[in-house]
This record gives structure tokens, sequence and C-alpha cells, in this order.
């Protein structure tokens, strides 16, 4: 398990992995391996993990799979190796593409299965998919079976003061209200004084790295009556 703590600028959530964490054991590595065999013997597909800061549980805390270290990945693609079938997934952040797919490129050489991972274009570097390709490239070049997946459709969200967020919600003036009915938070927000407060704000921040796309006025548009 992970520590959220926030980076110096306050945008983005970073990951301290250390007293949180528990490494797998020898023990631990071989029962993973058996699993991995029983499951791929049963008919599994092939074995999906996710790195991805955005996949959470119920209460906010980040999936067991993020804090996964090189060894318990290696016994899983020993066992993939053996047994000879299936496919590999991996969903990734991709801040550092470097770093990050060097677990994609050994989970490949290791296993000698398929491997796919998740590839997106982001707002913070919008050339960065292109890298990423360029070292799926060589790594089939090098003799590995690696593909980026993306989806066929961008991804969003919809903003508005009836539903779960909005432009303001990180801020502190309109958190206090956050929970007013509907009425009553358009109300407050015609009356001038309290307009020029919220806008002398700073949002606060979250643990929730989706929601520095709430300070993203750039990227934000009206939905319309039809939607269009």
């Amino acid at each position: 398990r992970g520590r959220l703590s926030r980076g110096g600028n306050g945008d983005r959530a970073s990951l301290e992995l250390g007293e949180f964490c528990e490494a797998a054991t020898a023990d631990d590595r071989d029962r993973i391996a058996a699993l991995t065999r029983e499951a791929l013997e049963a008919g599994a597909l092939g074995f999906a993990s996710s790195r991805l800061l955005l996949h959470r549980n119920r209460d906010g805390e980040l999936i067991p799979s993020h804090g996964a270290e090189a060894p318990e990945y290696d016994a899983i693609a020993s066992a993939m190796r053996s047994a000879d079938v299936g496919v590999v997934e991996i969903v990734t952040n991709f801040l550092n593409i470097d770093d990050e797919f060097t677990p994609i490129r050994r989970l490949a050489e290791q296993s000698g299965r398929p491997v796919s991972f998740s590839l997106a274009q982001t707002l913070d570097a919008p050339q960065a998919w292109r890298w990423a390709l360029e070292l799926t490239d060589a790594a089939n070049r090098a003799g590995r079976n690696i593909k980026a997946q993306v989806i066929g459709r961008p991804t969003g969200f919809l903003l508005g003061l009836d539903v779960s967020f909005n432009p303001f919600s990180l801020f502190p003036s309109y958190q206090a209200i956050a929970k007013r009915p509907l009425k009553d938070k358009v109300e407050i927000l015609g009356q001038p004084e309290f307009r020029r407060r919220l806008l002398s704000e700073r949002p606060v921040g979250s643990p929730l790295p989706l929601l520095a796309s709430l300070k993203r006025f750039d990227w934000m548009f009206p939905l319309g009556d039809p939607p269009v």
C-alpha cells in the first residue's frame, strides 16, 4: 500500500512507498506463480495489472497493484512462460515514460507472451505518446511482442452545480455551500460579494489527480441544450 503526499507545486499527487509497503516474500512469490498457473490452466485469458493513480478502492486508497515490485511481476511472468499461454496488460500513468516502460518491457522479456499497455494523450505532455511508441518499436525490433492500446473515444466528465464536481469545487468558499440545495447555491453565487471572494481564492489540493483538470478552464466547454 502507498501513502499519498503533495508535491511542492500542490498540483500533482505523488506516491511514497516505504513504511506502508510490505514486499512479497519468497513464499509469497511461489504462491503468486502457482495461482497464475492454476488460473491459466482453468482458462484465464491472462494477467492484467494497473499502476494508474486514478485506480483506487472505495475509500480512495491506491489499489495494491500500484506498489507491486519487480519480483512479484517476475513470478507471474515466469508462470506464464512455463504455461506458454495468455496475454499481459498493464495500465500505467506515463508520467515518466522511460521509467514506466521498463516494467512493460521486462514483463514481455520474462513471460515471452504478448504484452499490451494503455496509451493516451495527456494535457500536460501532449506529445509523450510518440516517445512511448518509439520505445515500443525498439522493444519489438529486439524480439518482444508489445502493443499500445488506445480507447476509441476521448474521456471527460460532466461538471455542474448539481453533479459531483464543478470548476469551483476545490475553492474554500464554494465548499462551504456545496451541500446546499441547487436553488440556494445559484442564489449565493449570484451575490457580488460572494463572487468577488470566490474568484480571489486559490483552489485547495486534492489527492485525486483527475481533479487537477478542474483548473483547466481552457478545456471546459458548455454542454448546450440540446447537447452538441
